[in-house]
């Protein structure tokens, strides 16, 4: 349940929303992104430095991070590769508690301050007219949950991180990363059949979502990056601006 305050902070300054009911009659399904949809900028990387800032020995990791950082740049490793030694130089070996109660503080520190307020119109928009609520994003599992539980939507579906057996955190990614066209093969497994019996709304700020956006029965691009703004002028999704903290 998203925590009154954070809400509140952003109430003055977002667009007014009212959301227009889909012509089919079937109940709708919204699917938000996170990064740079609901937030105004990535998530990922702020959330290894808030980590790393309570925990400073895993700055020790940092060589290996550049590194890493540098070959991905290069197109040497891929996006998988990066996340997962990224995650390992401040989590690998915690604890879910831990890992729990860290990602819960930075959620919370990002929804009284760096939301978009259209963001939070929508939210509410959708809420009120009783559509279920999805987020589809390629963060880490116990983060994006945190953003979802807070902000009160029904559903999250992200990428899922390792445990040993002991309950642990590996800093591996389990399965793959909900990325492109991933996250409509995470969609068909988390809710099989979804796109048949519901009114699909989707919203995106960035080109690597068009399969998501494609699929959907309205698509909205939210503040998109160059590539997705070109291909929302000739497919005529309908281009939005959510605003900045």
């Amino acid at each position: 349940m998203i925590s009154g305050q954070g809400l509140k902070a952003h109430e003055r300054s977002a667009p007014s929303m009212e959301y227009t009911p889909p012509e089919k009659s079937r109940q709708t399904v919204a699917f938000f992104d996170l990064d740079r949809t609901i937030t105004a900028q990535g998530t990922f990387t702020p959330f290894i430095f808030f980590v790393a800032k309570r925990k400073p020995k895993a700055f020790l990791r940092l060589p290996e991070v550049l590194a890493t950082a540098l070959l991905y740049g290069l197109g040497a490793v891929g996006r998988d590769r990066l996340k997962g030694v990224m995650l390992k130089a401040v989590l690998s070996g915690e604890n879910r508690e831990t890992v729990h109660d860290l990602a819960g503080a930075f959620a919370e520190e990002w929804i009284g301050s760096r939301l978009r307020p259209g963001a939070l119109e929508a939210i509410r928009a959708h809420r009120s007219a009783g559509h279920h609520l999805v987020m589809i994003t390629a963060s880490f599992d116990f983060c994006a949950g945190q953003f979802g539980e807070k902000l009160n939507f029904d559903s999250v579906i992200s990428t899922k991180a390792q445990w040993d057996a002991h309950g642990r955190l590996m800093g591996d990614i389990d399965g793959k990363n909900c990325y492109g066209e991933e996250k409509l093969r995470a969609i068909e497994r988390a809710m099989p059949g979804v796109k048949d019996r519901y009114f699909i709304h989707a919203y995106s700020d960035h080109y690597s979502d068009l399969p998501l956006l494609k699929w959907a029965d309205r698509a909205s691009a939210v503040n998109p990056d160059a590539r997705l703004a070109k291909f929302a002028k000739e497919m005529r999704f309908e281009v939005m601006d959510w605003g900045r903290p």
